[in-house]
């Protein structure tokens, strides 16, 4: 079955958030010696890794309230299974805490149960 250009939008929000949570890496603070516009662009560019950050952790992990809702509501959209997207993002959270290496793909083409 082909996923509709819905659901490749919405799929492509959800790799988006698993790569902010799991492989984006943190962008370098600013060298001493930087000019002042080096390092308010470093600085800007931290900011935003942390809040991209912070935002996916709670799409992925929450369970209640609007972050909950909001994985729930797009999972659904891209043809997730919503419960099945927070069980893999807290598989991969744990394997990586425990030293496991990270899956080489995200794979998350399992449909929803229909309402």
């Amino acid at each position: 079955m082909t996923a509709s250009p819905e659901e490749l939008l919405w799929l492509a929000v959800v790799a988006q958030c698993w790569d902010d949570f799991f492989n984006r890496p943190k962008p370098m603070p600013p060298s001493a010696g930087a000019s002042k516009e080096s390092r308010k662009c470093r600085l800007g560019a931290i900011q935003e890794f942390e809040q991209d950050y912070d935002n996916a952790e709670r799409f992925l992990f929450a369970t209640s309230g609007i972050w909950a809702k909001s994985r729930e509501r797009v999972a659904i959209v891209a043809g997730i299974d919503p419960d099945y997207l927070r069980d893999r993002a807290i598989a991969e959270r744990d394997r990586r805490a425990n030293g496991g290496a990270p899956c080489s793909k995200l794979r998350l083409y399992r449909k929803a149960a229909s309402p």
